[in-house]
This record gives C-alpha cells, sequence and structure tokens, in this order.
C-alpha cells in the first residue's frame, strides 16, 4: 500500500504509517482475505471547521454531533478529524478499522456495523468496558431492562436508534468470534444480522450472569442481588397520585407524590427518592446499619431544582456507597472510613449543594412537601466529623 498521511509531523507521520500497516497486516490474518493494495493519502485535522471545509457538501456531518473521531472518504482520500481524546497510537489502530471495514462493505452497507464501530471508536460508553460492575450495569439498563424488547425487524428499520445494540454486536463479532463473522461477505452482512444478535445477547448473558439477576424483591438477599435487582427491574420515573405512570420527570412539581415501599414494588416505577426507599427498607430488614442523605439546590419560589438521594451502609467496618439510579456512578464502592465513603458520593458532582441526613423518606408527599420535610431537618455538617468509622 502506498500511504501518505499529511496534518502531523514528519516523525508522528513515519511511526503512524508503520502502526497503520501492521494493523492492516494483522487484520488480515484474522479476516483471511487479501487487502487490495491501492494509493492512499490521509488527511487529518484537529480543527473541526478545517475537516468539515474539506469534506463534500453532501455531507451529513452535523457540526453539534461531530465525534471524537470522524472519516469522509472520497476516492483514494480520507479525510480525518480526531480531537484531543485520540492519541496518535489509537489514531493508527481506528484507522486500520476504518479501511477495512470500508474495504468489506465497498459493494453494500452493513448499518449496524457501521454505527457499532463509530461508536465503539467515539462513544463514551467504550470507557465501560474494562470496568465489570460498570459494563454490567450499562448492559442490564440498557439492554436486558425488564421493558427493553428488542427485535431484529425493529433494529434493521432504525439502528441510529439502536446503537447501543449495535456497538455490542461489533465488540462481539471483533472480539469473541473473528472466523463466523469475517465469513460474512460484502453483501451479506444484513442477512445475518438476527443470527449476530442472537449470538451477542447470549454471550453477554452469559457473561454478566443475566439469569442470575433476581426479578422478584423478596428474593433479593444480599447488596449485589439489590444492585442488579433495581438496574433491571425499577424504571425511572414515577406514579403520581392519579395512577398514571410518568416515565421522566415532567411535571414533577404538579403531580409527583413519593410512593410507599409497596408501591414501589408494585410498580416498579421511581425517582433516587424511590430507588432510596426500597434500598433503606432492605437494608433495615436485614439489620445492616445504614443512612440516608439528600444533596440538593432548592428553593421553594423557583421551578427548577436539583436533587440526589442516596444511602451509605456498613458491614464489617467498612461502608459503601450504592448507587442504582444516576448510572454514570453506578454501583457498590467500598470506603475504610463513613466519611470517605461520603465524600466518594459527592465528588460525583461539581457544584456545592446542600446536605442533609433524612431518618426516613415519608410516604405520599409532594415534591415540595418532601423539599419542606428535609429543611426541617438542617444542613449536615460533614466537615464536623472527622474520619470516623461510624459516622457520628
Amino acid at each position: 500500500m502506498d500511504l501518505t498521511i499529511k496534518g502531523i509531523s514528519s516523525e508522528t507521520e513515519e511511526k503512524l504509517i508503520e502502526s497503520i500497516k501492521v494493523g492492516i497486516e494483522r487484520l488480515q490474518k484474522m479476516v483471511g482475505i487479501d487487502y487490495e493494495t491501492q494509493t492512499l493519502q490521509i488527511m487529518i485535522f484537529s480543527d473541526i471547521d478545517e475537516f468539515l471545509s474539506h469534506t463534500s457538501k453532501e455531507s451529513s456531518f452535523d457540526r453539534a454531533k461531530i465525534n471524537n473521531i470522524e472519516f469522509y472518504e472520497c476516492e483514494n482520500q480520507i479525510y480525518i478529524y480526531r480531537n484531543e481524546k485520540i492519541s496518535d497510537s489509537w489514531l493508527g489502530t481506528f484507522i486500520s478499522y476504518h479501511i477495512l471495514l470500508e474495504y468489506l462493505t465497498k459493494n453494500g452497507t452493513c448499518s449496524w456495523l457501521n454505527i457499532g464501530l463509530a461508536k465503539y471508536i467515539s462513544n463514551n460508553v467504550s470507557v465501560h468496558i474494562d470496568d465489570y460492575q460498570l459494563f454490567k450495569l450499562w448492559y442490564i439498563d440498557k439492554i436486558r431492562r425488564r421493558d427493553r424488547n428488542i427485535s431484529a425487524d425493529e433494529l434493521q428499520s432504525d439502528w441510529e436508534k439502536h446503537s447501543d445494540i449495535a456497538f455490542l454486536m461489533f465488540l462481539y463479532v471483533m472480539n469473541k468470534d473473528h472466523s463466523t463473522f469475517f465469513d460474512l461477505t460484502n453483501r451479506t452482512f444484513e442477512n445475518k444480522t438476527e443470527w449476530i444478535l442472537d449470538a451477542t445477547l447470549k454471550y453477554y448473558d452469559d457473561y454478566f450472569q443475566i439469569s442470575d439477576v433476581k426479578t422478584n424483591f423478596d428474593e433479593v438477599s444480599t447488596p449485589e442481588d439489590l444492585l442488579y435487582y433495581m438496574c433491571q427491574n425499577i424504571i425511572y420515573g414515577y406514579i403520581d397520585g392519579n395512577h398514571i405512570v410518568h416515565n421522566n420527570l415532567k411535571e414533577l412539581y404538579e403531580n409527583y407524590i413519593i410512593n410507599t415501599v409497596e408501591e414501589i414494588k408494585e410498580n416498579m416505577h421511581g425517582t433516587c427518592i424511590e430507588h432510596v426507599k426500597l434500598q433503606k427498607f432492605f437494608f433495615d430488614k436485614k439489620g445492616i446499619n445504614s443512612k440516608v442523605f439528600c444533596y440538593r439546590l432548592y428553593n421553594k419560589n423557583e421551578t427548577k431544582s436539583k436533587m440526589h438521594c442516596f444511602v451509605l451502609y456498613e458491614i464489617s467496618n467498612s461502608w459503601y456507597s450504592i448507587e442504582t439510579c444516576n448510572l454514570r456512578f453506578g454501583g457498590i464502592y467500598k470506603r475504610k472510613t463513613f466519611k470517605e465513603a461520603l465524600e466518594n458520593v459527592l465528588n460525583n458532582y461539581e457544584e456545592k449543594r446542600k446536605l442533609t441526613e433524612l431518618p426516613d423518606i415519608p410516604n405520599h408527599l409532594t415534591y415540595a412537601e418532601f423539599n419542606e420535610y428535609i429543611d426541617r431537618l438542617g444542613i449536615y455538617e460533614i466537615e464536623k466529623m472527622k474520619n470516623t468509622r461510624i459516622g457520628e
């Protein structure tokens, strides 16, 4: 392959060319094909506007949605935008993948493959891959939550909407089943979609032991059981006083009321308030020492507020935080002291809020009434705690 690269230093160019050639050679051996030798000129841009000025006016790039890395191919030229998050070493790998996938799909398109690759190399979901707990929570929430229904026919019609599944399929075939994947020649990718989807789900269901996730709250026996039960079964939203389901927080001020534990178990909907109410019920039932907190910005005269409720619990002289609602920080995190566990949660939030410890969460309060209840409890002074193990 005659390859030239512009837009980087000559020293980096030599290393990158070598990296791309080695990458393509390695991938060729994996896929069992001979890549056609050709001349390629690669232009690399770190400025979005400069990249867009070189791509066709008919290209579909939306400036507001540009990923960390983007490719645009025209004849024997590849224009690449990459931001500072993409290192030179990763850039070579991504270019190798792109060149080979373009070759494999040149006579036909494979929507899920292209979308899955794009998500893999540019979406922050990829950071979960090396963290089993976060990756499992992401998988349960995005793929195996109880209200997710996966239909191959529906996927075919709108892969952009189901990019998480495309990402998983790409991850599976590229890392777990090379021979099957690359037996799929140019025009047969789409015909194999249902088979690959089934194989992908079977693999990750086994990997994450999805069959062990409890579907009945009364069967939950450990904090880990609780974590995955809630992620899979409790849908974010609320049931208002008229028993109407809300799958978002719209009209929260007007319609929200706090559900009882039995209502949460029955309706399986909840905000962070219901999540914490159910968690506290579990820990009390198991005789596990736990504390409930609310971290918020609230003004009763304003129409917007920020609130997050959470639980800390103690087992064998160590303190743990558990997060089942805000899955950016989802999971169970162990710390030596109560203060360390508390600060581990508070550090997730950039703006300084008011922290309050709650003795309980009363039933059937409106959102305004709940905030009035918290106001009466006062502010929790974390700085006075020192480094205690029991939070006294």
